[in-house]
């Protein structure tokens, strides 16, 4: 299945997607390296950066940066990743993404908005 990643999505009277009947079309990164460089600032801010030696010594040193990096790469990036490509795919935001997936998860749309907004 081929997905135009060139249209907006736009919902349609019976709560479906429908991108054929967008009328703008959406704006496109000029250099996937912006790209990147936008989702590791969104990630990483100036207070990470500044606080995660001072995270390091308090707990424990090389044992903390081991446990850091096992969570970050079971558990962090899989959800960033996986936000990152429900959005590009969907076109939407997180709350009404994940309440067409289902109803019952529209409160984990909600939470990312909070997340966002807490992290920025």
């Amino acid at each position: 299945m081929e997905v135009d990643t060139n249209t907006k999505a736009v919902e349609t009277g019976d709560g479906t997607l429908d991108g054929k009947n967008a009328s703008a079309e959406r704006v496109n990164w000029s250099n996937p390296i912006e790209f990147m460089l936008s989702c590791w600032t969104y990630a990483v801010g100036l207070g990470n950066v500044w606080r995660f030696p001072y995270l390091c010594y308090q707990n424990g040193g090389g044992v903390f940066v081991i446990a850091y990096l096992i969570m970050m790469f079971l558990v962090g990036m899989p959800i960033f990743l996986l936000e990152l490509i429900i959005g590009q795919y969907t076109g939407i935001g997180p709350d009404q993404t994940f309440r067409r997936i289902a109803p019952i998860f529209s409160g984990i749309g909600y939470a990312c908005l909070v997340v966002i907004s807490l992290v920025s």
